[in-house]
């Protein structure tokens, strides 16, 4: 859309080059760690009309860490994230989901764990076998406008431990 709007596209190329340069910027960076934010999702599409994700293997990224889906109909959209970015040849060993308890709120749970109701846990159920990434399940995030502190100090530890299973 923006790319109809500005009456600039930018070429698949173009863009993959613009991003392997930045990328190649921060290589020196401590945390040996890069991250791409893609918008709207693997299967989006590029400026060009190509699927994100054939955009982004020329980057020939050894490590990516999926953000999944929380929401309701995120189970789908992150297994087919998953699915699209092995078949493409990327190497998924993470999948982080910050779960969506809205749903979860509106139920009477009686004894069941909320936790045992989430995306997260869907996903890790599904994608059960040995070489599957690890799945981690985040709480929801407090609601606007309280600080993210405390849901940043109660996850850090989790959050550390994927990146580090990610960076083996």
């Amino acid at each position: 859309m923006a790319v109809a709007l500005e009456g600039s596209p930018v070429g698949d190329a173009e863009l993959a080059v613009a991003l392997r340069d930045t990328l190649r910027k921060t290589e020196g960076d401590a945390s040996g760690l890069d991250i791409v934010e893609t918008a709207g999702g693997v299967l989006s599409p590029a400026p060009s009309g190509t699927p994100q994700a054939d955009v982004y293997k020329e980057l020939d990224a050894k490590r990516v860490l999926l953000v999944g889906d929380g929401k309701l109909g995120g189970i789908s959209g992150t297994l087919t994230s998953y699915e699209s970015l092995v078949q493409r040849g990327f190497d998924v060993r993470g999948i982080a989901i910050v779960e969506d308890d809205a749903y979860v709120r509106s139920l009477d749970l009686g004894d069941v764990d909320a936790a045992d109701l989430g995306n997260a846990e869907a996903v890790r159920s599904i994608l059960r076998s040995a070489g599957a990434p690890t799945v981690l399940g985040l709480p929801p995030l407090p609601p606007m406008p309280e600080p993210l502190d405390a849901w940043l100090d109660a996850t850090s530890g989790d959050v550390d431990g994927l990146l580090r299973d990610l960076m083996r």
